[in-house]
């Protein structure tokens, strides 16, 4: 690793001490690596940070985040969560098994764990806790299953990832998403199972019915059309991921002031002042690690790391579980959009040396990248699902360790079955 590398990590690492927020820790530690250059090309890096975020493929990403915003404002989210209830709502611990599947369908809303944990987290916990749960425990299940929200397509990650590895489709990353998410959730309240029946966690308070069944999804109908209409018309190809995240702004325009009613024009100023600012934490952040990105290449940094790791192994199956390891350390240190601009440049090369499919490489690590929004010492979710829930950080922590270690064996599982995120995008003819 030559000079100019490491100094640009000891900045960074310099900067996260210092709690400095990330975009600028990455920035600054671009500027300082850029510095010790005998030339130093200095407009190159921010000609470098423009390019980084001149894509229509991230047009996407502010769109969705729109209409994720639009949709949590026109009451489509007790719909969800009383669908979630009526269908799984008598089972023992039947609330926390509800935490998972209200997580799982807003996830085909939102793109966004975060947005997940935000939304849906404050009444799974308050329900929890009010049918006598465990606070921490409550909490810890809404951060672990809104991790869905960030591999259940659309994703918003699928959508960074595509623009970090051109030439990927993005609709193929929709379509890998699906089985693995839904895989993520079964496991996850498979750990419900155990831990509801060992401490006696209550029923629901209502029998199954399929009057109220019926009734749950005539009122949440509307939003669960929204992820169909997304992902059925990327995957058909009548119109693109970024036309898609237009029609959700629209669809949810429609819903909003039409259907529900719960939404009112006074009501949209504040929604696009929040979305642009989600949207601009973002694209900040996209442009500053496509700069560190591109310092790390010009070093001849995704050579070096080939070279390494072949000289390692060169089987398939123990590369992407060195890789799974990689992100999860870099995942606990990075936030997800960022960990995936920076190691994806590097890491993509691996997979085509070794012959691994593009699609199933990119779901292994949008996956692992995603669990390291609940890990500590970085990851946002378990720092908003703490705030939410009224939870201690440690205390969560410790509590999704056995549901971490359930969603690593889902990821460490797609990579020794690889049908199961390449099914669906060769069904589709992606593959």
């Amino acid at each position: 690793m030559n000079t100019i590398v490491m100094i640009m990590f000891a900045v960074f690492i310099g900067c996260a001490i210092l709690s400095v927020p990330l975009a600028v820790a990455i920035g600054l530690s671009v500027f300082a690596a850029v510095g010790f250059w005998d030339v130093p090309p200095m407009h190159l890096v921010v000609q470098r940070m423009f390019t980084g975020i001149d894509s229509f493929t991230l047009l996407a990403v502010p769109f969705f985040l729109l209409a994720g915003e639009l949709m949590m404002r026109v009451g489509i989210i007790d719909s969800l969560v009383n669908l979630a209830d009526a269908l799984v709502g008598r089972i023992r611990g039947g609330l926390a098994h509800m935490n998972v599947l209200a997580s799982a369908l807003f996830a085909g809303i939102s793109g966004s764990a975060t947005a997940d944990v935000a939304a849906v987290g404050s009444i799974e916990i308050r329900m929890m806790v009010r049918a006598g749960y465990d606070r921490t425990f409550a909490t810890a299940m809404t951060v672990a299953s809104s991790v869905l929200g960030a591999i259940i397509p659309p994703s918003i990650l699928m959508i960074v990832y595509a623009a970090a590895a051109p030439g990927i489709s993005i609709a193929a990353l929709f379509a890998g998403g699906v089985v693995p998410g839904l895989l993520m959730g079964a496991g996850l309240m498979a750990v419900v199972a155990v831990t509801a029946s060992y401490k006696k966690y209550p029923k629901g308070e209502h029998e199954f019915s399929f009057a109220r069944l019926f009734r749950a999804a005539r009122e949440a109908i509307v939003a669960i059309v929204m992820p169909f209409i997304i992902v059925g018309g990327t995957l058909s190809g009548v119109f693109t991921p970024t036309e898609a995240s237009v029609i959700a702004v629209l669809y949810a325009l429609f819903i909003g002031l039409f259907v529900t009613k719960q939404l009112k024009l006074s009501d949209i100023p504040d929604v696009l002042v929040r979305s642009s600012i989600t949207s601009g934490t973002v694209f900040v952040i996209i442009a500053v690690s496509n700069a560190f990105s591109w310092v790390l290449a010009s070093q001849q940094m995704p050579q070096y790391l080939i070279s390494l790791v072949l000289g390692i192994t060169q089987d398939p199956e123990m590369l992407m579980i060195l890789v799974i390891v990689v992100l999860l350390f870099v995942g606990s240190f990075l936030e997800a959009t960022a960990a995936l601009l920076i190691m994806v440049p590097i890491l993509a090369p691996l997979a085509v040396q070794v012959g691994i499919a593009p699609v199933h490489f990119a779901i292994i690590c949008i996956t692992t990248i995603a669990l390291g929004l609940i890990t500590p010492p970085v990851g946002l979710c378990l720092y908003v699902g703490a705030k939410v829930g009224n939870a201690s950080i440690g205390g969560v922590a410790i509590a999704l360790i056995p549901l971490l270690a359930v969603e690593v064996a889902v990821v460490v599982l797609l990579v020794f079955v690889p049908d199961l995120v390449l099914g669906l995008p060769r069904l589709f003819g992606y593959q």
